[in-house]
């Protein structure tokens, strides 16, 4: 009887316990921009293979396992998205993969002009660093940028230009900071009884000194 009841707590527990750790998943880099797009797309396709850069910062090692990132909505939304992590020099592959539709979530945002597209990496373990985030689709995909940015948006075939940046967010599964579930423990009936004859004879002694 008792593991009846015991299993079905524990149970929660656990569950509890994994929602405490989702909420708190960590967002390792972000950078975002208010309102339209100031520069030009900048094209990953046309009429060449040109990849897409922008650099991001870990300040510690962490697990990458979901990425943001914003796709000029002007040329479709149905994308085969290569995404790929790379060393801050572009050229050290570290992630490579495609994201066909219906791989990634795709919401459209009009009234700015871009798609905000959401691809889980599935955990990319990566030490403290300077890196590199790359898109890439044969069919005209253009990434929106913004100027005067933090970032340094960087395309194939067209070198580094500092100044214009993109938007997108990178997240771990991980917890920055788990919150601790605190649970009291149930006394045993046996606790119970010496809990109780341990208080009477209190009483009986305070009794004692008073007469």
């Amino acid at each position: 009887m008792k593991l009846k009841i015991i299993a079905p707590a524990i149970s929660s527990l656990l569950s509890l316990v994994c929602l405490v750790g989702s909420a708190n998943a960590a967002v390792l880099y972000s950078q975002t921009y208010a309102g339209i797009p100031n520069g030009a797309p900048w094209c990953s396709s046309c009429t060449d293979a040109y990849r897409v850069f922008d650099q991001f910062i870990l300040g510690s090692a962490a697990s990458i396992d979901e990425v943001d990132f914003s796709i000029d909505n002007r040329f479709g939304g149905n994308y085969n998205v290569q995404v790929g992590i790379w060393g801050a020099d572009h050229t050290t592959n570290l992630y490579l993969h495609t994201f066909n539709p219906g791989d990634y979530m795709l919401v459209d945002n009009p009234a700015v002009g871009y798609y905000t597209a959401t691809v889980d990496l599935g955990g990319v373990p990566l030490a403290a660093g300077t890196y590199t985030i790359s898109w890439w689709d044969a069919s005209f995909m253009a990434i929106p940028s913004w100027i005067d940015a933090p970032g340094n948006l960087y395309q194939e075939g067209f070198g580094l230009r500092s100044g214009y940046s993109t938007q997108f967010t990178i997240r771990s599964a991980e917890p920055t900071s788990p919150t601790p579930i605190v649970t009291a423990a149930v006394p045993e009936p046996e606790s119970l009884a010496l809990l109780g004859l341990g208080l009477i004879g209190l009483a009986v002694a305070r009794r004692r000194k008073t007469v």
